[in-house]
């Protein structure tokens, strides 16, 4: 899967966008299928006009042309008669031209399309797109300020890099009928199309943060800790499905499987619910030791810990429960200290009734006693549990929920054997101290 991104005009969107759209393809996609590095580069405003003639007071066809001659393999007549049969359709009079050129206008080349002739190319998608005559207009090659516009820099582009098939959104299927004319203007061969269906929104408007969408960006979703296996994961399956029913794939089978013909014309809608789930059952899948490298910088960046033992212990007791890595945040308050040094735990007055409803105090003081009478960093609470139960009446549900209650302030959480197992002796002990 190769991602190739194309930026028409960068001051419309900015730098800050345009480092996330070189950032995120470099974090997502970095090698092709046969283990050859992508190539890239950053390309601002002016500097990818390698085909244009520089520092002329006026743009000329022919300039543009002849730029690219080396390429292109014509001689003088041939460019000579391309620029003839592709002068702007406007055909203004010498007069106009020189009272333009008084005002100080600077012209803009346009493609002069033969309205007498039907267009159309082959896709894998849509089969063969057609306009009938006089469907496209005369479209702008060269702006006036010197700029190529988007379908005439990546004709040249595309042919100078040699690109064989191009696979895009079908928002650029009438992008693609004047990208082939020009093809056929410089009697190149054009390359294969496949023009895939869009992504849109719940709603099934544009996917965008207009239309409720919070992450857009491929950074946005590495922010939070969506794994980028698990982003390519979801996305290939969004308008593509291979054979069978397994989702869960790496991009080896997903590369295996790929046929065009499976690729669906109609647009897909992003979930991303199903993506967090699909996310999990990544963070789940990789090896604990690029479990503990992807999550590390996530947990300190809201907590502290004393050593990696307790980091290790943290992490993994929390596993299961991630949908992102950062997810931390939530699943972590208690169990390990906040950047402040201070646990952080909150004991609603409903939860409060609930720990009295289960004889709570009673269970706690018992269970208070049992810890101080022993000295290790952690305690087995399967152990302890059984010691507990000879000294109270209550037993099951009541027994457990008092313990989880007086140590995290909630009824849900992790396993309870482990979550003791976690969280020190004697900070065990100060909560149930401080809860009754």
């Amino acid at each position: 899967m190769v991602h190739l991104v194309y930026c028409d005009n960068v001051g419309k969107n900015g730098e800050k966008e345009l480092d996330k759209i070189i950032l995120g393809t470099k974090h997502m996609v970095v090698r092709g299928a046969a283990g050859r590095k992508i190539p890239h580069s950053r390309v601002k405003d002016g500097e990818m006009i390698y085909f244009m003639e520089k520092g002329t007071a006026k743009i000329s066809a022919k300039g543009i042309v002849k730029s690219v001659q080396n390429y292109v393999k014509l001689k003088d007549d041939e460019i000579t008669k391309i620029i003839e049969e592709n002068q702007s359709k406007l055909n203004l009079t010498e007069k106009q031209k020189k009272e333009y050129e008084k005002e100080g206008r600077q012209p803009a080349i346009r493609f002069k399309v033969d309205t007498e002739k039907d267009y159309k190319f082959d896709d894998f998608v849509h089969d063969q797109i057609k306009v009938e005559k006089g469907g496209v207009g005369d479209f702008v090659l060269l702006r006036s300020d010197n700029l190529p516009v988007y379908n005439f820099a990546v004709v040249i582009d595309d042919h100078l890099m040699g690109i064989t098939h191009v696979l895009r959104g079908d928002d650029h299927l009438y992008n693609t009928l004047r990208q082939v004319m020009l093809y056929d203007t410089f009697g190149w061969e054009r390359p294969k199309f496949a023009h895939l269906s869009m992504i849109l929104a719940p709603d099934k408007s544009k996917l965008s943060k207009r239309a409720g969408v919070e992450y857009t960006f491929i950074e946005e979703f590495k922010e939070i800790g969506v794994l980028k296996d698990a982003l390519n994961n979801y996305l290939a399956l969004l308008g593509w499905s291979p054979e069978g029913e397994k989702e869960i794939m790496s991009m080896e089978e997903m590369v295996e499987e790929f046929e065009i013909e499976r690729v669906s014309p109609s647009p897909a809608v992003f979930d991303f619910k199903k993506l967090k789930w699909m996310n999990g059952k990544y963070i789940r899948k990789i090896s604990d030791k690029k479990y503990y490298e992807l999550v590390r910088p996530f947990v300190e960046k809201y907590f502290q810990y004393e050593d990696e033992e307790e980091f290790k212990k943290a992490v993994d007791l929390i596993r299961d429960s991630l949908e992102v890595l950062d997810d931390v945040k939530k699943y972590l308050k208690g169990i390990l200290k906040n950047k402040d040094g201070k646990y952080e735990l909150n004991y609603s007055e409903e939860i409060m009734k609930k720990f009295e409803n289960y004889n709570g105090k009673i269970i706690t003081k018992e269970f208070i006693k049992i810890l101080e009478d022993r000295d290790s960093k952690y305690i087995d609470l399967k152990e302890v549990y059984s010691e507990l139960q000879e000294k109270v009446e209550e037993s099951g549900k009541a027994l457990f929920q008092s313990l989880r209650i007086a140590v995290t302030g909630d009824e849900h959480g992790p396993d309870m054997i482990e979550l003791f197992s976690t969280i020190k002796r004697d900070e065990i002990i100060k909560r149930c101290k401080d809860i009754i």
